[in-house]
């Protein structure tokens, strides 16, 4: 054969030579490892960070744990350390309650619904309801709700603030005689929580509210409160909120 045809042979065998090695999956399988790659980072992200912070005013002083404390938020020095009283309503101390129960010092039913021994409260062993307010020292909110217990009838003269900058700036009224199947509603805590996002990265105060005097025609009429964290997550059950107003 001619050289002229073998240089053609030779032409024609470097094309398919350099197709098959451009063809070869060995680009697939590098495609495939790449994208698997990019799932594990993807997954990797914390769904409860994602699915539970809401998408507006964030900030950077945002913390990385689930829940942050506040200072004696559950009461469990036995005193108000952390806190300022004014008024009669919640006394020089919060209630234990594991001597409330003890000495049957409730309405209806034991103290139920929380695991600490401290509460704030206004009740009084069946005496008569004073007025007063339980105010936290500042702290920062970092994160985007703030979860407590509470126990608490309609009345437009019981509520939890939060104070910004020493004014009010959210008033939450709250209603855990409502909860369906309650039957211990005067003495069995409920779960509430307030959304703080509009706070982030703020100082504020939690100031609890009771300008009702209690009397033997409403006795039931007195706030009790405790285990206030801030959280990434709302824990609250459903219905007791009656309204809340951001100033």
């Amino acid at each position: 054969m001619p050289p002229r045809g073998i240089g053609i042979y030779l032409v024609i065998a470097l094309i398919i030579a350099g197709a098959i090695y451009f063809l070869y999956p060995r680009n697939a399988t590098t495609s495939v490892v790449h994208s698997v790659n990019t799932t594990q980072s993807t997954s990797s992200i914390p769904r409860q960070t994602v699915s539970t912070i809401p998408p507006s005013n964030t900030g950077s002083c945002q913390s990385p744990d689930p829940t942050v404390a506040i200072y004696n938020g559950n009461f469990s020095t036995g005193t108000y350390a952390g806190w300022n009283t004014t008024g009669l309503g919640f006394q020089n101390a919060p209630a234990n309650i594991t001597s409330l129960n003890n000495k049957n010092a409730y309405y209806e039913s034991p103290w139920a619904g929380y695991n600490g021994t401290y509460f704030a409260t206004t009740y009084r062993e069946g005496t008569l309801v004073a007025t007063g307010n339980l105010t936290s020292n500042p702290f920062v909110v970092t994160e985007p709700y703030l979860n407590f217990k509470v126990v608490s009838p309609q009345n437009n003269f019981l509520y939890v603030e939060i104070l910004h900058n020493g004014a009010p700036a959210l008033t939450v009224h709250l209603n855990t005689y409502s909860v369906q199947g309650n039957l211990n509603s005067t003495s069995t805590f409920q779960n509430a929580s307030i959304l703080m996002v509009p706070f982030l990265c703020q100082n504020v105060q939690i100031r609890i509210v009771a300008d009702v005097v209690g009397t033997t025609e409403n006795t039931y009429q007195f706030i009790a409160v405790t285990n206030f964290t801030q959280a990434k997550r709302p824990i609250l059950t459903q219905g007791i909120i009656v309204n809340q107003t951001y100033s």
